[in-house]
């Protein structure tokens, strides 16, 4: 049997064709620059490796502050989860069941970006807007609802909220809301194109995730 494999675009496995620019360009998934030079992407985008070799912006993963985007189809642009976003005022950009919405913000929760409504049920997170005792305002990267030893932490593949340990933070210092979060270092570089996608991303919407080569 002959499988026929396409030859990659660009010789250097950093670089993907950016098909705006019609030439090869270093990723941001693989080396992760940060300087508008380096990334032709709208903001709060960066250039990924899609199939083909064809490269594509889309949302940032695994931002450096913690924090997580996903694209809204109405304003065709990236927004920071749990603040404004593509909503109107009062409300704000989550993520519930998987699907992206727009929520009243519960009252007395800031829409900032770090802080989530909802209650924990064993590692995961429940996201919501019913007032009743169990949910509360948690800040994220803080212990929260979570038991000793674990923090309330976004997850980058599918934008869920769950309760995870962390070592690396005493129990001491694992409050509710009040604590600050704690300093997330950048992932690793990729030794790989990264080429699948979040649920809900706009890589998946358009069907340009392929899994790894």
């Amino acid at each position: 049997m002959i499988s026929h494999i396409r030859a990659r675009r660009c010789k250097s496995p950093d670089d993907t064709f950016y098909p705006t620019w019609k030439r090869c360009v270093t990723y941001q998934g693989r080396r992760r620059h940060r300087s508008s030079a380096n990334n032709p992407c709208p903001i709060h985008q960066q250039l990924y490796d899609g199939p083909d070799n064809v490269g594509i912006c889309d949302c940032i993963m695994n931002h450096i502050n913690g924090s997580a985007f996903l694209y809204s189809d109405r304003t065709k642009q990236c927004h920071q989860l749990y603040t404004q976003g593509p909503c109107k005022r009062g409300h704000w950009w989550i993520v519930n069941d998987r699907i992206p919405a727009c929520q009243i913000v519960p009252k007395g929760c800031p829409a900032d970006g770090r802080h989530v409504y909802g209650s924990a049920r064993k590692r995961s997170f429940k996201s919501t807007a019913n007032n009743s005792s169990s949910n509360k305002c948690w800040r994220l990267q803080s212990r929260g609802p979570c038991r000793d030893g674990q923090l309330l932490q976004l997850d980058s593949a599918d934008n869920s909220i769950h309760c995870r340990s962390s070592s690396a933070v005493a129990p001491s210092t694992l409050a509710s809301v009040a604590v600050a979060p704690r300093r997330v270092r950048p992932a690793a570089p990729l030794s790989r194109p990264m080429t699948w996608c979040p649920l809900g991303s706009y890589r998946d919407r358009r069907s340009k995730c392929a899994g790894y080569f």
